[in-house]
């Protein structure tokens, strides 16, 4: 029986991760995996890039994968190319220097364009009357009295510039979903970004709105990278 021939585009750390996973059936021979990157490096660790510049670190650990790695495992790594053109018709993808690869299953892993509009970072987080998911803080009356929904924090100059005041709903979106939450303005938070607490079930919960991207070593869910649009909720009684 042939091998199953996957391409994989994208060879960032996402890529890299789900590559790891096919490592095995590529040793074996059940998979032909090609995998296709358009910068000429190894995958890195986009968060630690300053500390890198710095000089704090060196490349190794920079670097999250390695190219020759995987090509001794039997795939074929095809770095500083570009696919530009997808035959689904035909199930192939065209390279940047006309090369064609083709595929029985093909994977896009990488990172996704922020949506139209999507022009505040989103990050998530704790409030002091709940812990963790809330299940637990929730049950308590005094607690839940306390925040009984999550609150949204603007800074004064970003919810001016939207029309937004506190004590006014928020509705925060992007490509994944969509969250309602009261607001709350403060100086404490950046221009660019705004917070929402995790603790919230249901309709209420922020992730909602976050990847499920993880870091390849760690497995830490990407939580500080979601980009959202935040835009004021009319109140149905009128101004």
């Amino acid at each position: 029986m042939s091998p199953h021939r996957v391409v994989l585009v994208g060879f960032g750390p996402v890529g890299a991760r789900f590559a790891e996973e096919l490592l095995p059936a590529a040793r074996d021979g059940r998979v032909d995996l090609t995998i296709v990157g358009a910068e000429s490096h190894d995958p890195y660790n986009r968060i630690m890039i300053a500390e890198y510049a710095a000089g704090q670190i060196d490349r190794q650990a920079l670097t999250t994968a390695v190219a020759e790695d995987f090509a001794a495992a039997g795939a074929s790594v095809l770095t500083g190319r570009r696919v530009v053109r997808i035959d689904r018709p035909r199930s192939a993808v065209e390279l940047d220097d006309g090369e064609r690869v083709a595929f029985d299953r093909l994977v896009r892993a990488r990172q996704p364009e922020p949506p139209r509009g999507a022009d505040l970072n989103l990050i998530t987080g704790r409030i002091l009357t709940q812990y963790q998911s809330g299940a637990q803080t929730r049950r308590i009356p005094e607690l839940h009295a306390a925040a009984p929904r999550p609150v949204a924090l603007l800074h004064p100059v970003t919810a001016m510039d939207r029309g937004i005041r506190t004590g006014s709903r928020v509705r925060l979106t992007n490509a994944r979903g969509t969250v309602e939450a009261d607001v709350e303005l403060t100086d404490d938070i950046r221009p660019d970004t705004v917070f929402l607490p995790f603790h919230y079930p249901g309709a209420e919960s922020a992730n909602l709105l976050t990847s499920a991207a993880t870091d390849p070593h760690s497995s830490m869910p990407e939580f500080k990278r979601t980009v959202v649009a935040v835009e004021p909720i009319p109140d149905p009684a009128g101004p």
